[in-house]
């Protein structure tokens, strides 16, 4: 009895005629029940159904195997018939285990497989839109040729892009990934996206500025390697959620300890009840568009995060969103 008593798993045994004749601690933690004193069977687990797979393998001999939904829990059932020396049934026995974590983990499996081949399945069904044409012979002006090329490109990119994210946020995760932070100016690394994302910008009929002055921010401490993929991945957002006309910025400021850098735009904004969760990978909140927000969000919340950083979304008056990100200041 002291075995069972020390099980994590609970237990619960009866007799012949169905009385109960063991129960272990576990088992009263696991349905905490008590409210039914007129039934005793009740009174220990409160499920009729599991009394009734006892009543089965008792007078049949069979067992089962379910699962209960305990509130927010989800318990393991397995109950069998215990057999006495003769071969005949003496009684029978169930054992009763909390698996709602296991659930919860392959819940999030399906769940992140099903986005991840969503997300893949998008540029690839592009392409092949594009492709097919193409090798057909139907595409017969150069100009359009040309332009079916590059959206082929792009969406090349893209996939690219997916597929190192989940490279890298599966080795961020996992710490096999290392991050040195380092003193370093900023400067460098946003003229540089300036440079890149001016023309983007204006192919989506939009408008970038920085608004700071970059040459007299202070060093920061944090990877320069990482930051710009932090850069990009908010720059990126920026330009697929704001419609033509709009306009994007790259700006920040500095206090005694700490550099803040902002990146603003004049899109959609984004959803009160979906601000909260954008960081999770693949978050089920959908966009304007249908779509997930992916996983660049939360690849980068965990770049700089993994730095002793913090970055944080918000909507701004009128329209538009603005993701803030504050390092650590370095040393001269």
């Amino acid at each position: 009895m002291q075995i069972l008593n020390g099980l994590s798993e609970g237990i619960a045994a009866v007799d012949r005629i169905g009385n109960i004749t063991h129960i272990n601690p576990a088992l009263e933690h696991l349905f905490q029940a008590g409210g039914c004193p007129e039934n005793p069977r009740m009174n220990v687990i409160p499920r009729e159904e599991v009394w009734a797979a006892f009543d089965q393998a008792i007078n049949s001999g069979e067992g089962a195997h379910f699962t209960l939904s305990e509130g927010e829990r989800n318990i393991s059932c397995a109950i069998s018939p215990v057999h006495d020396d003769k071969g005949g049934i003496a009684g029978a026995v169930g054992l009763f285990r909390d698996i709602t974590s296991e659930v919860r983990l392959e819940n999030t499996r399906r769940e992140y497989v099903a986005n991840v081949s969503h997300e893949m399945r998008t540029p690839l069904t592009a392409m092949r839109g594009l492709i097919e044409p193409l090798r057909d012979g139907m595409v017969k002006d150069e100009n359009a040729r040309k332009r079916y090329y590059d959206i082929i490109l792009r969406e090349i990119l893209r996939l690219s892009r997916l597929i190192n994210d989940l490279m890298e946020l599966s080795r961020l995760q996992s710490g096999t990934l290392a991050i040195e932070p380092e003193n370093f100016e900023i400067a460098e690394i946003v003229y540089d996206l300036y440079e890149r994302y001016w023309t983007t910008c204006e192919e989506h009929g939009l408008t970038l500025a920085l608004t700071a002055d970059f040459e007299k921010f202070p060093l920061l401490f944090s990877n320069p390697d990482r930051v710009e993929q932090l850069l990009v991945i908010l720059l990126d957002n920026a330009i697929k959620y704001t419609p033509s006309g709009g306009h994007i910025e790259l700006g920040g400021e500095w206090d005694d300890e700490r550099a803040t850098l902002r990146v603003k735009d004049s899109g959609l904004g984004i959803a009160p009840e979906h601000i909260d969760h954008i960081f999770e990978r693949f978050y089920k909140g959908k966009d304007s568009d249908g779509k997930s927000f992916g996983i660049g969000l939360a690849l980068s919340r965990m770049i700089i995060t993994g730095q002793g950083g913090t970055v944080k979304a918000e909507n701004r008056k009128p329209a538009g969103a603005m993701f803030t990100i504050r390092f650590y200041k370095g040393t001269v």
